[in-house]
């Protein structure tokens, strides 16, 4: 997709598990990231790019999931593209990690 998207592609029946088990070990990593105080505050205090310090959450991962047979419109990638990006757009509003389910309702319809 871009920038620091990927896509996974699961056949599986369990992939909800596979993507809490992919953000439990994304979670698992703070202690490794961070100190104990950023931890407790859950984020981190520095100086942007303008000179102002700013706060910034830990960092998150966000996984945007589409199930493709919910989807029967799908016909070319850029239409997948668009859904993906849906859901992450979705899973982004989640603090924290995140997972979100797009639903194939009329409002999430092209």
């Amino acid at each position: 997709m871009g920038g620091d998207d990927f896509i996974i592609l699961f056949e599986s029946k369990d992939w909800q598990q596979r993507c809490q088990k992919i953000l439990e070990a994304f979670e698992a990593l703070y202690p490794q990231l961070y100190n104990l105080r950023h931890l407790q505050q859950a984020g981190i205090n520095a100086v942007d790019r303008h000179g102002n310090e700013t706060f910034y959450s830990l960092l998150s991962l966000s996984i945007g999931a589409v199930r493709i047979l919910d989807f029967p419109n799908i016909q070319a990638e850029i239409d997948l593209t668009e859904y993906a990006s849906k859901a992450k757009s979705m899973a982004k509003r989640i603090a924290g990690n995140s997972l979100y389910q797009l639903e194939a309702t009329e409002k999430n319809m092209k």
